[in-house]
């Protein structure tokens, strides 16, 4: 997933990535249908819509936090085996 974006279906962008991708939420393109829902609805879909994306964005945190430390951990051990040898 690239950098997430929330359109709707009444811009030309939200249009064209309906009408041109499959399935534009596996690309992190979320387009809100405000063409043939109330106002009501289409303000529920991106409350639900920007839910997921901070579930995602946290998840993402987490993963790059957890891969962080590893590096940190295993640099630490290099560089301890390292001045060892000294």
């Amino acid at each position: 997933m690239g950098i997430p974006n929330i359109s709707t279906n009444l811009s030309g962008f939200g249009c064209f990535m309906q009408q041109h991708i499959a399935d534009p939420m596996s690309y992190g393109i979320y387009v809100i249908d405000r063409h043939f829902k109330s106002v009501e609805e289409s303000v529920q879909q991106l409350a639900q819509v920007s839910d997921q994306l901070c579930l995602v964005c946290s998840c993402l945190l987490v993963s790059v936090i957890a891969v962080c430390k590893t590096f940190v951990i295993v640099r630490y051990h290099r560089i301890k085996k390292f001045s060892l040898m000294f």
